[in-house]
């Protein structure tokens, strides 16, 4: 009896599942010795499933960055300084690396690593999901990206990697000014809008102000939420077509939901995306469990049964698809940083900016804010590093035009978890500072 599209997808991926782990093994000693201790021996990978292999955390698979990497040639601290000194997301490490740093939901500090050949994949793959440029082979399709663009990110090195025949790209940075941005976008009259979804209904409300005057057909949102507000908002903005992406650095895109579908649906093709409850079983239709990730083509930096740190509520599946979905993402919400500008003006720092907060050495962050001109940086690593935390802030405060915004940095050995997420708030609003650290 031949196999459903279903079960044909999954025996798929338990044939590059195998593939990728016969490819590891021998050039990852962290892999090699990890799953040794939990019972597989190399003899056991061509039988083996993805739920006999054990779960890896991100601090776990950082702390053993060097071990993990299949390419000798990496090490993390080289990676971290290059990253440090070179900011522009076009750049190459060694003329052939792709690196994205991200701290994700978690708030923990995290390099990945891939080349060209694994980028090029995951975008032919991830175009499937999305429309086809819409000037076809007439023209360049102009793209306008509107997200934090001051460092490698996953989502500004992606748009920048954009085939140049195909798409011609704008980028601007949440931490311009508004005014400017919609100036930019007046003048680009982009096809594509491509942006973290409040970014996004923020230049809808623009739109229906009548300053923001351009006509996208297709409007691609990720980063954070797209709540069923922002959504309407953006759609009475436009009448585009609106698809709401779950992208990830470790493996840049994980699930999409096209215009008219209720449930976004998993990029089974470059993923094992599994989604469990506390015991490691996968939940049922409509039950939230914890995101565990596993890139199927990502052979410098395996991503194996990988604990992502999102939750996610499963979905029920579509009849005409043989791909799985999910219902919703939780807990990717966050508060913005007030800010006070250089010309007196109150405005706020996009919480992704904060997120992706890149420090050498930095383990976790907090931004506590007083009132909009002062701020208290709390932040954890294993030795003082106040000066680079206080040059990065500056630095973004410099991009946001909000010198005028005060701010102290303080060391401390560990910060306090809300109880009602169970993480650390990365932003803490209306609270007094604990005592001033180093002042800038």
């Amino acid at each position: 009896m031949p196999l459903s599209t279903r079960d044909a997808l999954l025996k798929r991926q338990r044939e590059e599942l195998r593939n990728l782990l016969r490819s590891v093994w021998p050039r990852s000693s962290f892999y090699r010795e990890y799953y040794a201790r939990h019972g597989i021996a190399e003899r056991d990978l061509a039988e083996i499933d993805v739920g006999d292999l054990p779960f890896v955390s991100k601090a776990m698979l950082m702390e053993n960055f060097d071990a993990a990497v299949t390419e000798p040639e990496l090490r993390k601290k080289d990676l971290e300084q290059w990253l440090q000194e070179h900011r522009d997301p076009r750049q190459l490490y060694r003329g052939k690396y792709i690196v994205v740093h991200s701290s994700g939901s978690s708030g923990d500090p995290a390099v990945f690593v891939s080349d060209a050949r694994e980028w090029r994949l995951t975008g032919m793959l991830l175009a499937n999901h999305l429309p086809p440029p819409e000037r076809g082979l007439r023209d360049r399709t102009r793209v306008a990206a509107y997200m934090a663009s001051h460092g490698h990110f996953g989502g500004v090195t992606s748009v920048v990697r954009l085939p140049q025949s195909v798409f011609e790209v704008l980028v601007l940075s949440v931490l311009d000014a508004a005014s400017r941005v919609v100036e930019r976008l007046n003048a680009f009259q982009p096809d594509r809008l491509v942006g973290y979804s409040s970014s996004l209904a923020m230049l809808a409300e623009s739109a229906l102000a009548g300053d923001l005057r351009i006509s996208p057909g297709t409007i691609i949102a990720g980063g954070d939420m797209l709540t069923g507000k922002m959504e309407a908002k953006i759609q009475s903005a436009w009448p585009a077509r609106v698809y709401d992406v779950y992208a990830a650095s470790e493996a840049r895109c994980l699930a999409v939901r096209a215009p008219g579908e209720e449930e976004m649906t998993t990029m089974d093709e470059l993923n094992i995306l599994e989604i469990l409850d506390q015991e490691g079983r996968p939940v049922a239709s409509g039950v939230a469990g914890r995101v565990v990730l596993t890139n199927l083509h990502h052979a410098i930096l395996p991503i194996l049964r990988y604990e992502l740190g999102d939750h996610a509520i499963a979905g029920k599946g579509r009849q005409d698809s043989a791909f799985g979905t999910i219902r919703s993402i939780q807990g990717r919400a966050a508060e913005a940083l007030p800010v006070t500008l250089d010309d007196g003006t109150r405005d706020s720092i996009h919480p992704i900016v904060l997120a992706e907060f890149f420090v050498v050495d930095l383990e976790t962050i907090q931004f506590i804010s007083e009132r909009p001109d002062l701020v208290e940086i709390h932040y954890v690593a294993a030795q003082d590093i106040d000066d680079r935390v206080r040059r990065e802030f500056s630095r973004i405060l410099e991009l946001k035009a909000a010198q005028r915004t005060t701010f102290a940095v303080r060391r401390v050995e560990s910060i306090p978890v809300d109880p009602r997420t169970g993480k650390s708030a990365l932003v803490r609003i209306g609270e007094e500072p604990q005592g001033l650290g180093s002042t800038r």
